[in-house]
């Protein structure tokens, strides 16, 4: 993924066999660009997440554990609190530092880059809900993460991570 993903992430991205040639996988990402009245223009980084890896990195950025049990997901909180996704809940507000981390530079550079994230970091939040993940009940099924990307540096890692499109 061309240095744009910390490995650990990278290896967590769901790949899919070419539906031409069964020799090429590809890494199951897309990002687009979109026009928001608040936030003006921003690009949408989702990525998904292996079932396997998806428990973990959703513990991290979150704080929340990802649970299944005879093949039905469910988040479990501290308390012995758990919600049931039905079928699917997006997860919002992760924690800035943990996704700084997970993310690398260059994510979190056009992530910081964003009206939203901008305003959490003025305001002192040590969350951002520029970071979500959709989650279903289906444990066999992927997690998507979605990263709210400022434009500029959005349209940059477009550039690394898909230069073929552009």
């Amino acid at each position: 993924m061309d240095g744009v993903l910390p490995d650990e992430l990278a290896e967590a991205v769901v790949r899919t066999t070419h539906p031409h040639d069964h020799t090429i996988k590809t890494c199951d990402m897309s990002i687009s660009v979109f026009w928001n009245v608040e936030t003006r223009m921003n690009c949408l980084l989702s990525i998904k997440i292996s079932p396997l890896k998806a428990s973990n990195l959703i513990q991290q950025l979150f704080g929340v554990r990802l649970e299944s049990v005879d093949g039905l997901r469910y988040i479990s909180f501290p308390g012995e609190i758990e919600i049931i996704p039905c079928p699917n809940v997006t997860l919002a507000a992760c924690d800035v530092q943990i996704a700084e981390r997970i993310f690398g530079p260059e994510v979190t550079r056009a992530l910081s880059t964003t009206t939203m994230y901008v305003q959490e970091r003025e305001q002192r939040r040590k969350k951002t809900k520029s970071v979500t993940a959709h989650i279903s009940s289906n444990s066999d099924e992927s997690v998507d993460i979605n990263l709210n990307l400022g434009l500029y540096y959005g349209t940059r890692i477009c550039t690394k991570l898909f230069p073929s499109q552009l």
